[in-house]
This record gives C-alpha cells, sequence and structure tokens, in this order.
C-alpha cells in the first residue's frame, strides 16, 4: 500500500523550542513521527491502515479516541496562537508572517469560504446547486429568509476580519486521517489567522451532515447517537485542554485577558466561562453555515451525495438544511443568560433528533 505523505502548517516562530517545548502546537492530534522540515514546516508519513475520515464515517467505523484526539487538537493549536498566550507584538508578527500565505487564502475567499459559505446559498448563483426539484422550495426559502441573510452576512465579516488565532481554515472530515488509536489532521494549506470558532464549526458540522446522512446511509440509530456524543467530547475535551492552558500562569502570558486584572480565582472563571460561551456561540454560527452550503452550494460532501435513493438523499439533506438554519439562527449575540455552554450544546442534539436526521433503525 502507498504511503502517505502529509505536510502540517509552519509553526509560528518561537512558539515551540524555547518557549514551551512541552506543549506541541501543530501536527497531528495524536503524536508523529516527523521529518526534518525546512524552516517553518513539518511533514509527517501518515501509514496505512489509516484512511479518511469521512470515508471511515460512511462505513460505519468508529474511533474511540477520535473527538479527544481533536478536541485536545484545537485547544492547543488556538491557545497556542492566540493573544492569550502571545503579547501584543508576537501576536501582530504572527498575523502579519501568515498574511504570507494570502494567495491561498484569497483562493479561499474568492472559491471556497467567504463567498460560497456566507453569501452564495443566500442569493441567486451559478455557484449554487441541489437535489432539484426536491429541494426547490428549501432552497428558494433560504434565499427569502431576511434574518438569515443577516446572520450569515455578520458570520461572514467576523470570518473575513477576525484575527482570533491561527486557524486550519479546511478543517473538515476529508482534511483528518484515522484509525483505531490514532488521528491525524492534514491539508493546512489555508490556514491563516481568523476566527476560532470557524475551525470548531467546520468540524462539528461534517460531523452532524454524517449523522443527517446516517438513515440514507443504512446504518442504525446507535450509529447516529454514537456521532453526537462525538460532537459532545470534541467540545468538552476543548474546553478542559483549553481552559488549563489558560489556567497555568506560565502559559496563559498574553495581553488578552491580562493577568493581572484577574488576581481572584472567580473573577478568571467569570472570564473564562464567557469567553467559552462567545466562541460557542461563534461555533454554531460557523457549523450552521458550513451546513447549508454543503447542501446548497458548489461544494458537496459524500456522506449526502453518495446515498443512491434519491428520495432519501433528499430527506437526509432536507434534515441537513433545517438543522444548519437552527445553528445559524442559535449564534445571536448573548442575552445575558447564564445557561452553560454543555448544556446549550445538548440542546442541539435533541434538536437534530427532533429533526430525524439520525433516526434510522
Amino acid at each position: 500500500m502507498a504511503t502517505i505523505v502529509m505536510h502540517y502548517i509552519g509553526v509560528p516562530i518561537g512558539l515551540l523550542g524555547d518557549r514551551n517545548p512541552g506543549v506541541p502546537l501543530f501536527g497531528s492530534a495524536a503524536g508523529c513521527a516527523t521529518t526534518q522540515p525546512p524552516p517553518g514546516t513539518a511533514s509527517c508519513f501518515v501509514e496505512p491502515p489509516h484512511i479518511i475520515l469521512r470515508l471511515g464515517l460512511i462505513q460505519g467505523l468508529r474511533y474511540s479516541t477520535l473527538a479527544e484526539d481533536m478536541g485536545t487538537y484545537l485547544a492547543r493549536t488556538l491557545f497556542l496562537s492566540s493573544s492569550l498566550y502571545l503579547t501584543g507584538s508576537q501576536m501582530k508578527e504572527e498575523i502579519g508572517r501568515w498574511a504570507s500565505n494570502w494567495p491561498m487564502c484569497e483562493l479561499t475567499e474568492q472559491v471556497g469560504k467567504a463567498e460560497v459559505v456566507f453569501s452564495d446559498p443566500y442569493m441567486e448563483s451559478d455557484m449554487n446547486r441541489w437535489t432539484s426539484p426536491e429541494l426547490d422550495e428549501a432552497a428558494a426559502a433560504l434565499r427569502a429568509d431576511v434574518p438569515l441573510r443577516l446572520h450569515a452576512s455578520r458570520l461572514k465579516q467576523k470570518f473575513m476580519t477576525s484575527c482570533e488565532a491561527l486557524i486550519h481554515a479546511d478543517l473538515h472530515t476529508g482534511s483528518v486521517m484515522a484509525m483505531e488509536g490514532s488521528t491525524q489532521v492534514i491539508d493546512p494549506e489555508f490556514a491563516f489567522y481568523g476566527p476560532m470558532g470557524f475551525d470548531l464549526g467546520a468540524l462539528i458540522a461534517n460531523l452532524l451532515l454524517a449523522y443527517c446522512a446516517v438513515p440514507g446511509n443504512g446504518q442504525g440509530g446507535d450509529y447516529a447517537e454514537w456521532l453526537l456524543e462525538q460532537v459532545s467530547t470534541i467540545w468538552t475535551s476543548f474546553k478542559v485542554v483549553f481552559l488549563e492552558l489558560w489556567s497555568d500562569e506560565e502559559l496563559h502570558k498574553g495581553q488578552a485577558y491580562l493577568r493581572a486584572m484577574y488576581p481572584d480565582p472567580k473573577g478568571l472563571e467569570d472570564a473564562q466561562a464567557q469567553y467559552m460561551q462567545m466562541l460557542w456561540q461563534d461555533t454554531l454560527g460557523f457549523a450552521g453555515m458550513k451546513m447549508i452550503r454543503r447542501v446548497v452550494g458548489i461544494s458537496h460532501v459524500e456522506d449526502l451525495d453518495g446515498i443512491k435513493d434519491r428520495a432519501a438523499r433528499a430527506q437526509c439533506e432536507s434534515h441537513a438544511l433545517a438543522l444548519g438554519k437552527r445553528l445559524v439562527m442559535a449564534s445571536k449575540p448573548l442575552d445575558g443568560s447564564s445557561d452553560g455552554v454543555i448544556a446549550e450544546a445538548k440542546d442541539v442534539f435533541v434538536l437534530a433528533r427532533s429533526l430525524g436526521g439520525g433516526g434510522g433503525s
């Protein structure tokens, strides 16, 4: 069998080495032997039986460490490239350094992200396609939905202007390779400084798309439940690791949420809780955007497109659209609610079940 070669995102200057050698930033989610890389990059051989995660999910495979691996990967990657870890000058340096990836970022904005994710599904566009005529009415409803369009515009602006952390920017289940006990993140060529919730939302969206496709792919309800568990565990693992890093005085040395402003543990905990809740809201919005565009936009997913029965495929896609829209609309600014983030996540799962996306038997 052929060996697959993977190239990781270049490690930001100084994030490893003298600053914090014990916490890897980029690389595999679960470890990887690297070759001697050129400056700013790392390479790794991903050996069989790793396969593309999307293919594994379509086959109904389960991976016991997948969710924790990905939650940890995202937490470390995002925290260690954020202003919670970097000083103001370091942050500006890294944003500028990654701006040199602009040709790829420009491609992703024009073709892969800003337009096809945040604009095209909500207007007449030659880039759109869907299962017709079954979804004609649903597609027209998206274009006529003014509140949804406003949310899409807000999220598009955040995607284009926010520089919270170094993001993968294409983190779907086709950018992950997995086998039991090992998870590898690949294809980071679109990386840039952007909103943290975009990476989290992209991964969660693709797992929810797989969930919506369960009936059409002939998988049982227990597999649908397993997929929802992965979403929950990714967020839980992310939150635990991210907050562990933030709570470490040696690592929380950036100028965001300046440590000296929170001398009491309770004050810091409150700040962290608000931060995570805002991040969850962003994650919901970006996840919904991703789900919608994968049904009515130019680029679909094999989880749904591969369903042979046309009626079943259209039904699964309808579930995905309904869930995606609800996620986007749930991403409204916080209203002061003290509900826990995980409780909100569970509400999303209840919604998904009520829409019937994973209701196979």
